[in-house]
């Protein structure tokens, strides 16, 4: 409530992934269902006082175990109220969770194909992204068999189990 009162011009969320398990494997301790909560009762409050403040967005660090979720996400994040999605890649050279198999730099067609699917989900829904450029490369990159499916369905499960009253919230106004 004080965010919305307080006229908080922007409030970021950090948030990877459009499922429970691809999400809770990236931000270790995190809570899926949680967090979809906070983000929808902020939403909520913001638009419940007719106010466009606090403007919300997300950091959406890609990589190889989460790219494929990306363009998916920015369908869901206008669901949640998202008003800009950032999406930065895995920082080169942090190493202490030994991630360097995860870093998309190491496999630029691959991104390249995301980056263009993301643009095209940004275009039409109107969602205002920042995509990092085109990463230098050869050859074009198709989703094999083997990549993971990112099915909608938990993330609107989740939403939907969102009540005020159920999360212990009031979301009047004082």
């Amino acid at each position: 409530r004080v965010i919305v009162e307080q006229q908080v011009d922007e409030v970021l969320f950090s948030f990877d992934a459009c499922t429970r398990s691809t999400l809770e494997a990236i931000r270790r301790g995190a809570d899926f269902e949680r967090v979809l909560h906070n983000i929808r009762r902020l939403s909520m409050l913001r638009d419940q006082a007719g106010s466009r403040l606090p403007v919300l967005g997300v950091n959406f660090v890609m990589m190889v175990r989460n790219v494929h979720e990306a363009p998916a996400f920015v369908d869901l994040a206008r669901e949640l109220g998202i008003a800009q999605i950032d999406f930065r890649h895995l920082v080169e050279g942090y190493d202490r969770f030994r991630l360097h198999d995860q870093q998309l730099a190491r496999q630029p067609a691959r991104f390249n194909h995301y980056r263009a699917t993301i643009a095209d989900a940004a275009a039409r829904t109107g969602l205002s992204v920042y995509l990092p450029p085109p990463l230098e490369g050869d050859g074009r990159w198709t989703p094999g068999t083997d990549e993971p499916a990112c099915s909608r369905d938990e993330f609107h499960a989740a939403l939907g189990r969102f009540t005020p009253e159920t999360d212990g919230q009031s979301l009047e106004l004082a």
